[in-house]
């Protein structure tokens, strides 16, 4: 079947069909037909259905136009959107490189920190090793002050043990003074101006001096006449 719309007035006339046939025994044969066709020009009512058809396609067109015109909209407010998007993620990308770079700044200040701290640090363990080699000499300091004081304490042990010896001697010479002071003062000795003047067989004899002084002079040492 062959549709042919919208005829043109000038393609009235004659038309022949011709179509050749294919059997599957290998037959062959032509089919042919004519058609004679022809334009009349439009009635009124054509014209009426025609206008009426083209107001149909115009009121679909001005539906068209005005759903291309909102969707035109549309684009523009989510432009207007996207606008206002790409402002602000302008604006966030600038507030982003601002604290980026209080960032970058603060990590300088940091790192200078850092440094500072590392070289605080080492000054620290510089003196740390100075403290402690200044222990180590406290400590050997320590060492031989106490090595000095037991020696001290082994003289002074040593002392002391000397002043009691002395301490004992002394006391036996005070009580051998005592007696022959005791024997002197059974003895009457003539008043004497000085011990030069006292003769005796006894090392101490107690005599009074013509100024009523009484003592004991010493009759032995360096020839006697000693007070």
């Amino acid at each position: 079947q062959v549709t042919w719309s919208n005829l043109k007035h000038t393609e009235s006339g004659k038309y022949f069909c011709e179509a050749h046939n294919q059997y599957s025994e290998g037959r062959i044969d032509k089919s042919s037909n004519m058609l004679t066709i022809t334009v009349e020009r439009p009635t009124f009512d054509d014209l009426v259905e025609v206008i009426h058809k083209l107001f149909t396609q115009v009121d679909g067109a001005k539906e068209s136009l005005k759903a291309i015109n909102q969707n035109i909209k549309n684009i523009n407010k989510d432009l207007d959107f996207k606008e206002q998007n790409i402002t602000s993620i302008k604006e966030e990308v600038i507030r982003n490189q601002n604290n980026i770079q209080i960032l970058s700044e603060d990590s300088n200040i940091k790192e200078q920190n850092l440094t500072s701290i590392k070289a605080d640090l080492s000054t620290k363990q510089q003196t740390f090793l100075n403290i402690k080699e200044d222990v180590i000499l406290n400590q050997q300091n320590i060492d031989k002050i106490k090595q000095d004081l037991n020696t001290y304490r082994h003289n002074m042990s040593n002392i002391g043990e000397h002043l009691e010896v002395i301490l004992a001697n002394l006391s036996t010479a005070s009580i051998k003074v005592k007696n022959q002071t005791d024997e002197g003062s059974k003895m009457s000795y003539p008043p004497r101006k000085s011990c030069r003047d006292v003769n005796s067989t006894d090392e101490r004899v107690v005599v009074t001096l013509t100024s009523g002084l009484k003592v004991m002079c010493d009759t032995k040492t360096d020839g006697g006449g000693w007070i």
